[in-house]
């Protein structure tokens, strides 16, 4: 009786510390700034976006559960496998110059997240690109690195709605407080 008792104990104690040991929130972040690079003659995209992280809840033992930058391309070819990389900015950058080819962005050379698309993803998804940020948007939160934003590159050509759908990106990040 005495084992069964102990063993009821801890399940309580366990049931509460687990019901208890965070609280979820889900931002939805539209990009504060974004840009579409000038046609490098590539033959690929280039685009950046920078996110406010500053509604996101703050305070002791925060955890990003995931971060993903999810955005659905418009017009990319469906032929093809199409695909995309994310670099973080090392500077600040201005739209307009950005868009005009006045002002080259600077990133970092190393990938952060990697997506492809292949024709069947058509079928599947109509083309979501979906693009894991985790380790990136827990540096900017915890100040190891700047926010600076990201690079996006992908293997397609631009289109003419491209520009004009960058705010359909959207970063969700998933996150929690341990206590």
């Amino acid at each position: 009786m005495k084992q069964g008792i102990t063993k009821l104990i801890a399940l309580c104690i366990f049931t509460l510390a687990t019901s208890t040991a965070s609280v979820a929130d889900v931002a939805r972040l539209a990009p504060d700034a974004s840009a579409l690079c000038p046609d490098d003659g590539s033959g690929g995209s280039h685009v950046v976006f920078l996110f406010d992280l500053s509604e996101l809840r703050t305070g002791e033992g925060r955890v990003i559960d995931e971060a993903f930058l999810d955005w659905v391309v418009p017009n990319l070819s469906s032929d093809e496998e199409i695909l995309f990389a994310v670099y973080r900015m090392e500077s600040s950058w201005n739209a307009v110059q950005v868009a005009t080819g006045l002002e080259l962005p600077l990133w970092d050379s190393d990938e952060v997240s990697g997506w492809s698309i292949e024709p069947l993803d058509f079928q599947r998804h109509g083309g979501l690109v979906r693009l894991n940020l985790r380790p990136l948007v827990e540096d900017w939160l915890d100040g190891t690195q700047a926010n600076h934003g990201v690079f996006v590159e992908f293997s397609d050509s631009p289109s003419v709605e491209l520009a004009s759908e960058l705010n359909a990106a959207r970063l969700i990040i998933r996150y929690g407080f341990v206590q």
